[in-house]
Parts: C-alpha cells; structure tokens; sequence
C-alpha cells in the first residue's frame, strides 16, 4: 500500500502483475479484500486508476476467479467504476467463455453504474459471442452498437 501512495502514477502495468502474483499461491482472500479496500480508500481518481490496474493484474496472472471477486467487492465497496473497469471484466469474462455473466456484467453497466458502453465496450461483447458461436446475439449488438 505504501508503494502505491510514494509512487503516485508511477508505478508499471508489471508492478501490478507482480503484486497479483504473489497471491497465486493464496487461496485466502481476506489480505486481497483487506488491500482492495485500502486502495478504494484514496483519492478519486487514483483509486479507481489503482483498482482497474489490480483486476488487470490479475486476469494477466489468469487468476481470473480473484480479478472478478475483487471487481465485486469494488461494488460492495460501493466505489466508482468505470468504462475501462467494466472493459476489463467483460474481456476477463468473455475469454473465459463465461458468456453469461459477460452479459449480465453488460446489463448492469447502464442499468446500476450508470456507464454507457463504448465502442471499445461493443467490440469486446461481439468478439466474445463471435468466439462462442452466438450469432443471434452478435447480430443484436451489432445492430445495438450502429444505433448508438
């Protein structure tokens, strides 16, 4: 935590990857929401800089199941998220082939965060379905995405 106050920006997309890392091997998680907590205490924006970085970190480290419990928790929390938050996590979710909760996690962007997708957002939601054989669906965020 004192890295992250004394470095301010500075700190490296690695630095974060090494940090998910050294809970590889962890399957308790109370230090992990203990720290996520601590950082979702500083100053916005840097909190939320902070915490997209960790949860990237760790879908790097393929700790997937860790980077969505900390996204969850964030929304415990009730701390802001934000586009690239929920970019993260869709793209966590749809590489994992969770299609389900990718789009459940979609739903709740508007619905509860009050966070309007962006192209960056679409892409990632139809490369997902592409990928999981769903045209239908692909089909209907195509048409979502050119309305928009």
């Amino acid at each position: 935590m004192n890295l992250l106050l004394s470095c301010g920006y500075f700190l490296t997309q690695t630095s974060y990857s090494i940090l998910a890392k050294a809970f590889l091997s962890s399957i308790d998680t109370i230090h992990l929401l203990n720290f996520i907590k601590e950082v979702s205490e500083l100053v916005p924006p840097k909190n939320v800089v902070d915490t997209n970085k960790i949860i990237y970190g760790f879908a790097v480290s393929r700790q997937i199941d860790k980077a969505l419990l900390i996204f969850h928790h964030i929304k415990k929390l009730k701390c802001k998220q934000d586009i690239f938050t929920y970019n993260i996590v869709l793209d966590i979710l749809g590489r994992a082939g969770r299609i389900d909760e990718m789009l459940h996690v979609f739903d709740s962007m508007n619905e509860m965060a009050n966070v309007v997708p962006d192209t960056v957002t679409y892409n990632t939601v139809i490369s997902s379905l592409r990928t999981a054989r769903k045209l239908d669906l692909r089909l209907f965020f195509i048409k979502e995405m050119g309305n928009k």
